[in-house]
């Protein structure tokens, strides 16, 4: 097998993952900004307020089905989500998405310190899989890996943890695996990672 055979999955893998980097999104955030979604009002309502305004920054272009959510301004998102964890210091959600934020813009290592804290106040199969995200960032993959398998022990039916494991396997070489997550991925709610791959011929 040639240099170029070798490479080919490789750079298809570095798109995806960079892709990937972009496209962990706060649940339940709507496809194009409309202003923050409602608030619970179990929480401190300003930081609630500026949690809501952070999670506009994630959204889904609408034009592509297969286009990943993307934050548009990650250091406002920052901003935004310091000032909810200042006034409710246990707010797992808000620390999740600014780890994401934060490794976005850069920071990765502070990122990964902030899905730990997310982990540890709400141990849910989402937040470890956005700590697994921030792992892939890292090059830890062995790390990405046990929390996408924790993950799916909490929640079998994560449709993030299934396509997460899909790219970690596809930057491994292991296509055929990587497909059957982005298929599980799909069946589970979330169709684009599979609509990826099946654009660059990887998945069938």
């Amino acid at each position: 097998m040639t240099a170029v055979t070798y490479a080919r999955p490789l750079l298809i893998a570095a798109t995806l993952c960079f892709l990937v980097a972009c496209s962990a999104k706060a649940p339940d955030t709507a496809a194009k900004k409309t202003g923050p979604p409602g608030l619970s009002g179990t929480l401190n309502p300003e930081a609630e307020k500026n949690y809501a305004e952070a999670t506009t920054l994630w959204r889904r272009p609408v034009a592509s089905a297969s286009a990943l959510e993307v934050c548009s301004d990650p250091a406002e998102a920052v901003r935004k989500l310091d000032r909810a964890i200042a006034l409710e210091p246990e707010f797992a959600r808000a620390y999740a998405l600014r780890g994401l934020a934060e490794s976005e813009s850069g920071q990765k290592e502070r990122g990964f310190e902030d899905l730990t804290a997310a982990v540890r106040l709400e141990p849910t199969a989402v937040h470890y899989a956005f700590r697994a995200l921030v792992s892939m960032r890292l090059g830890q993959e062995k790390a990405a890996e046990r929390d996408l398998n924790y993950a799916l022990k909490l929640d079998a039916a994560s449709d993030k943890a299934h396509n997460y494991l899909g790219v970690l396997n596809l930057s491994l070489g292991g296509r055929e695996t990587a497909c059957a997550h982005f298929r599980d991925g799909c069946t589970y709610g979330d169709c684009s990672f599979l609509e990826a791959a099946r654009k660059e011929k990887i998945c069938p």
